[in-house]
């Protein structure tokens, strides 16, 4: 865990829900509750291969270990750095340090309408970005981005159950 919080500061590690939580959920293997920001309940589970959390308002994080991919979504229709109750940096740096650096690539989620990651990916191909820079222009490219992942290898538009999903691979 030591090597990501060397890179990224410890600024982001400050914010959002108590990162002792996430901690007691990961050495327990209990679901926990505690309070976000503005006081909403927040339940944290973190298994061996997944880390999730979840609320009574429109947001969900999830983060699971496949192989040495890490698969993240992480819906918010409101501005993801504004969120009230967590802070979704410090959740996605919490995941990245769980698994170590024997993560190569991060799968994101987004789904077709609905969520900031998807309204800046579709703004920035409607002003003529390429898909790679705009995957970048959002939220989550420019968060792995700046962790290490700073080549998209894979962009798939999918339909599943009715839903229309675009998957982006970033990889270090």
């Amino acid at each position: 865990m030591a090597e990501i919080r060397r890179v990224i500061g410890s600024e982001f590690l400050n914010k959002g829900i108590d990162i002792s939580h996430l901690e007691e959920a990961e050495k327990t293997g209990h679901e926990i509750s505690c309070a976000g920001l503005d006081g909403t309940k927040v339940i944290i589970s973190v298994t061996q291969d997944t880390i999730s959390l979840r609320e009574e308002k429109d947001f969900l994080f999830m983060a699971s270990l496949n192989g040495d991919t890490i698969h993240f979504i992480i819906n918010n229709q409101n501005d993801i750095e504004k969120s009230n109750t967590i802070f979704p940096r410090q959740l996605v740096v919490f995941s990245l340090n769980k698994w170590g650096l024997r993560v190569k690539t991060v799968r994101a989620s987004w789904k077709a309408d609905w969520g900031v990651n998807t309204v800046q990916y579709k703004e920035a191909l409607r002003v003529g970005k390429s898909p790679t820079d705009a995957a970048f222009s959002t939220w989550t490219g420019s968060t792995v981005g700046s962790l290490g992942f700073s080549r998209v290898t894979k962009i798939e538009e999918i339909e599943e159950k009715n839903e229309k999903w675009t998957y982006v691979y970033f990889e270090r």
